[in-house]
This record gives structure tokens, sequence and C-alpha cells, in this order.
């Protein structure tokens, strides 16, 4: 039996029958903003399993997002929290970056043009965009 779809933050409708991703604390799946048809996608992060560190670095990562608008950036629209849950609406990209902006790309190409944006943007922040 599969979940209906439900409505976050009273605008975005998330449809539990169309997971774009996954990874160990959220799932990705489609939605559809209510007030113009618009597809978004909604990450759902499963705060259950997450430590206190954990959940700090979250909400440090969402902070920043909140701050984010530029052309090369997915644009995170909502934030919403229900239960041990957080959903972040964001913009959905119709084709995979790799294809959209990149010929034949390497990780290390995509890696360098996302640190320079991100350096460049956020330069006078007083964020610390970490090296590995």
């Amino acid at each position: 039996m599969s979940k209906r779809p439900i409505l976050i933050g009273n605008q975005y409708y998330l449809d539990w029958s169309i997971r774009l991703g996954a990874g160990s604390f959220a799932t990705v799946y489609r939605g559809v903003d209510k007030n113009n048809n618009s597809p978004v996608a909604i990450k759902v992060i499963d705060l259950s399993k997450a430590s206190q560190r954990e959940r700090s670095y979250l909400q440090r990562e969402i902070n920043t997002m909140k701050k984010l608008n530029h052309p090369n950036l997915v644009r995170l629209h909502h934030v919403s929290v229900c239960n041990n849950c957080t959903f972040l609406n964001f913009h959905l990209l119709d084709t995979p970056i790799s294809y959209s902006y990149f010929q034949d790309p390497c990780p290390d190409e995509i890696i360098s043009v996302i640190r320079r944006i991100l350096l460049n943007y956020t330069s006078s922040w007083n964020i610390v965009v970490e090296e590995n």
C-alpha cells in the first residue's frame, strides 16, 4: 500500500511514489507547488537517525542555503519541520547537472566549478568553505 500525497507548508504536495534519490539520513521525492503546478524536489530528512552534532550541522547548512540566491545554485524555497522530519523544498532540475553544464565531466571539474561559485558568492558572509 502506497502513502498518499501530503501537503507540506500549505503549498507543496509531496508524492511518495516518485523517489528521486536517497542517502543516509534523507530521501528526495518529486513534489508539486500547488500555487503554480510547477515541479519541486522535496528532501525528507529523518532526524530520528541523526545525532545532536549532525542536527546542529544540518541547521547551519539550512541557514546557509536560505541565503543562497544565484543562477548556478539550486534554490531552497521552503523548510518545514514535522515530528522527527525536516522537509526541504527545492527547485527541481529536469536534467542532471552533469548533462546540463559539462561535457564528459570528471568529478574534479565539477568540484572546481562549485568551489569557485561558493567562494565568490559567499566571500562576504564570514562562511568557511572546507577543503577536503
